[in-house]
């Protein structure tokens, strides 16, 4: 899904979530977010943050987290990873990874229980997509896609 068919669900949602969007983002909010992750954004986040700097729901208590707050998460806690997303008052985070050399290369990841990282996706238009569907714990939500990810067989490795 397209980070642009995913705000247009954002501004048409009027499901049992409790949606509230922020005002847009700034470039220069945007640009701080880069300069103090040493990264550059992928035009999705771009995008998205200057139509929302984030959102919150009633539902679950989710949030798209504003930039602000992400700077000033990374502030106090220095080797903090980028989050963007985080549930019942950082209860559990969903966090950013960028390719330096190469802003096109993102994934959107979760760590669960056990402290396994699970890649959910590239897309954070999917990512948001996903959550308007189930939210956190419903049926096509954010932990069922981290079990589906998770009980896919992986590939075994031969040592030789």
């Amino acid at each position: 899904m397209s980070i642009k068919e995913a705000i247009n669900q954002l501004r048409a949602y009027n499901g049992p979530l409790g949606l509230t969007l922020h005002n847009g983002a700034t470039d220069a909010s945007l640009r701080l977010v880069e300069e103090t992750f040493g990264i550059t954004l992928h035009d999705d986040f771009k995008e998205f943050y200057r139509f929302s700097d984030g959102f919150e729901t009633v539902e679950d208590v989710f949030n798209m987290i504003p930039l602000v707050e992400i700077i000033d998460t990374k502030k106090r806690h220095v080797n903090n990873p980028l989050y963007i997303a985080e549930y019942m008052i950082y209860s559990d985070m969903w966090h950013l990874e960028v390719n330096e050399k190469n802003p096109d290369e993102y994934s959107i990841s979760v760590v669960d229980f056990h402290g396994r990282k699970i890649v959910l996706t590239n897309s954070l238009g999917e990512f948001i997509s996903r959550f308007l569907k189930g939210g956190v714990f419903e049926i096509g939500g954010l932990y069922a896609w981290a079990d589906e990810i998770r009980a896919k067989p992986q590939r075994c490795r031969k040592y030789v």
